[in-house]
């Protein structure tokens, strides 16, 4: 799979573009560490509703407008400078996998369409996974450290207003 880095303070704004934006598949969260064999939540969520809310309590994921997991924020994000990945999964008509190095341009014109694409993320412990439908649509952003990592943005998110608390 190849990985496109989004800047960590557009974080929750990429979180809501894509939740109301594109068809949700699945949301996968588990233990990271020495946690990694612990599955917090494995759900597929065709035809379902997926939401958040974050606030001082930390961030809630809700399913069918139930809760169904609270990270507490004490530890956000996957590394230093970096917020969400967003991954796409790709196939050759041969049924083989794309795989990339970073830095490639994901509009390639002789790259199939992705299949599904992941916003991936690491908090508290635990690993975060939302799978949907198809492209996730990217923009450029700017140099993470020019020319091999660039930061991406989800195309058409309104960053002048960032999530407000709504506990």
């Amino acid at each position: 799979m190849e990985k496109y880095f989004l800047p960590p303070e557009m974080d929750f704004v990429h979180l809501r573009k894509c939740i109301d934006t594109y068809t949700l598949d699945s949301i996968f969260i588990r233990g990271a560490g020495i946690n990694s064999d612990k599955e917090r939540v494995r759900e597929n969520l065709a035809g379902r509703s997926l939401d958040f809310k974050l606030g001082k309590s930390g961030l809630k994921f809700i399913i069918d407008g139930k809760r169904a997991f609270k990270f507490s924020m004490k530890y956000w994000g996957t590394r230093e400078d970096v917020g969400f990945v967003l991954e796409y999964e790709r196939f050759y008509p041969d049924g083989q996998q794309v795989f990339l190095s970073h830095g490639q341009e994901p509009y390639k014109i002789d790259l199939p369409e992705p299949t599904r694409s992941i916003l991936r993320n690491c908090a508290d412990g635990h690993y975060l996974e939302i799978y949907f439908k198809g492209r996730v649509n990217l923009q450029f952003y700017k140099w993470l450290y020019k020319p091999d990592i660039a930061l991406w943005t989800i195309a058409g998110a309104d960053y002048k207003h960032s999530v407000k608390d709504n506990n």
